[in-house]
């Protein structure tokens, strides 16, 4: 790489919050989330105006969704709009503004961001349930915790 090249590394690898030791430190090198933190920030650095993002932290350790995290507010900020797919209430109440919640290919419900938490999501998905007889798609019986 030229001095170039490695100053503009270095200033990527501080902006997106890499742990490296080396710009010379090849991506495959690193951490999972690391990688994924870098695969993101590859995509952020065209400034989209949309991104679909499915399951963005799944298997990454929580420092890396932190900073996963991060960049979708950061990217939102600068005004693209983010459609994250996850199985993970958490993260969705952590970042999303609403949530839409899809059971079996159908849409069973949508939450706003002043009614969200991880309770009221589960509830939405365990709903959808009562319109089989009380019963998910297994045909297990859907506990009421309305």
């Amino acid at each position: 790489m030229s001095g170039d090249e490695v100053d503009t590394s270095a200033a990527l690898i501080r902006e997106w919050r890499i742990t490296t030791s080396s710009t010379a430190i090849t991506p495959d090198r690193l951490s999972g989330g690391n990688q994924q933190k870098i695969v993101l920030a590859k995509w952020l650095r065209n400034e989209p105006k949309v991104l679909l993002m499915d399951e963005p932290t799944q298997g990454v350790d929580v420092g890396a969704k932190a900073g996963i995290f991060e960049l979708i507010a950061n990217a939102a900020v600068a005004g693209a709009g983010i459609l994250i797919c996850s199985s993970d209430e958490k993260e969705l109440v952590l970042i999303c503004d609403r949530v839409l919640v899809m059971r079996d290919g159908s849409l069973v419900g949508e939450v706003a961001r002043s009614e969200l938490s991880e309770a009221v999501l589960v509830r939405a998905g365990l709903s959808a349930g009562a319109d089989n007889g009380g019963k998910d798609h297994d045909n297990r019986e859907v506990p009421n915790h309305a």
